[in-house]
């Protein structure tokens, strides 16, 4: 979910569908955004027969009532300061694989609210999917998590109420 741009590294996504297929053929990853590098990602998704396997979506800006419907989210911004696509990905109750990067390891307790991947690339990237595709129940679990993590961090109100605690000293 994002730009599609050298910040963001969707082509990572070619060679990590390609291993994951080695293993296991019943997955999709659906991408939603735009960006420069978007007919980049087609190209190379048709030149590499990965059609079925990963599909790109438009941008969405109420993106919400579509996660809420998937099971993982990804995200491997290089230099997110504030990696928002995360806390969006929680507060849907997914579970979250991300890029150690920026912002991340303060907002997913690895292996509790979400996954961190130090050293990303396709090879650590796929484990991970393929991991999380063979265990549901994980799934759920971390997703639960990560649910509950971010109402508990990033609810509006209780927001509010701390800016005006800050602001009232």
């Amino acid at each position: 979910v994002g730009r599609l741009d050298d910040d963001k590294n969707p082509l990572i996504l070619i060679d990590t569908a390609k291993k994951i297929l080695k293993k296991n053929k019943k997955f999709v990853i659906d991408v939603y955004g735009d960006g420069h590098l978007k007919e980049e990602l087609s190209k190379k998704i048709n030149s590499n027969k990965l059609n079925n396997f990963i599909k790109i979506k438009n941008y969405e800006a109420n993106i919400y009532k579509i996660i809420k419907n998937y099971h993982i989210g990804l995200t491997f911004s290089k230099f997110d300061s504030f990696n928002r696509t995360i806390v969006e990905y929680m507060k849907s109750g997914l579970t979250v694989i991300a890029n150690n990067s920026g912002n991340s390891k303060y907002l997913i307790v690895n292996g509790k609210t979400g996954i961190l991947i130090n050293d990303l690339n396709s090879s650590t990237l796929s484990k991970k999917i393929i991991f999380l595709i063979n265990r549901k129940k994980i799934i759920k679990k971390i997703g639960s998590n990560a649910y509950a993590f971010s109402k508990k961090k990033f609810e509006v109100k209780d927001s509010c109420e701390k800016l005006e605690k800050y602001l009232s000293l």
